[in-house]
């Protein structure tokens, strides 16, 4: 698992959008904005298009990312006026949708460029792996982190995704103290018949690879250090 520090989180989220913006062009944004719900007329005050570019391109301080602040960006790149509760109701079901779409879409670009391996002999292939990094203390009730010098809040991304069609299976949000195994045990009825498991040690547990061995699924993982082979 992979933890990345708020001061690079800026810099993640800047790399992240100009990687969306190089394989996705504006009017196919927008497209999907429509089609999962995020936008329901041409003529709205903020697309999809936009709404992604405030958020991915923003030079926010994320320590004190606030909807003024937002609505502040509109106006100097678009000329767009918004009040702050107006924004807030943007950020809705829809908008999570419409984000998950776009990010599932410009990952699946991206491998399809870079991978060339013949999957047939699988129903599906799914890599799982996660990623950390540190919140704001106020976001500690909902996503707890270790304590000590570090930040009380911490968040986790757990992701899963389909190399053989490009589908994302798991993109959810847990608190930093949540073991990958809990999420193994939580997850084990997602497993299909003739899937391919590739995981790290995180997530596996002596059991778990029992049950997805019965389902006539099949699993790559490293061996820990303690583990001997016959």
């Amino acid at each position: 698992m992979k933890f990345i520090d708020l001061k690079d989180l800026k810099l993640k989220v800047e790399d992240l959008g100009v990687e969306i913006t190089k394989l996705l062009d504006i009017e196919h944004i927008n497209a999907i904005a429509k089609a999962t719900g995020f936008t329901q007329r041409e003529s709205g005050k903020i697309n999809g298009f936009k709404f992604l570019d405030m958020i991915l391109f923003t030079h926010f301080n994320q320590k004190k990312l606030s909807l003024n602040n937002m609505c502040v960006e509109l106006i100097k790149r678009y000329g767009v006026h918004l009040m702050p509760q107006s924004l807030n109701e943007r950020f809705n079901g829809a908008s999570v949708i419409f984000f998950k779409r776009i990010l599932a879409e410009a990952i699946n670009l991206k491998i399809k460029n870079n991978i060339d391996i013949d999957f047939t002999s699988y129903n599906r292939v799914l890599i799982k792996d996660a990623t950390s990094f540190q919140l704001p203390k106020e976001m500690e009730e909902k996503y707890r982190g270790t304590g000590g010098s570090a930040s009380p809040s911490c968040i986790k991304i757990q992701f899963e995704y389909n190399l053989k069609s490009g589908e994302i299976t798991d993109l959810s949000l847990h608190s930093y103290t949540e073991q990958d195994s809990t999420n193994a045990r939580e997850t084990i009825d997602n497993v299909q018949n003739g899937d391919l498991i590739i995981r790290d040690l995180g997530y596996v547990v002596i059991d778990l690879l029992a049950k997805i061995n019965c389902k006539g699924a099949y699993y790559l993982n490293r061996l820990g250090g303690k583990c001997k082979c016959l």
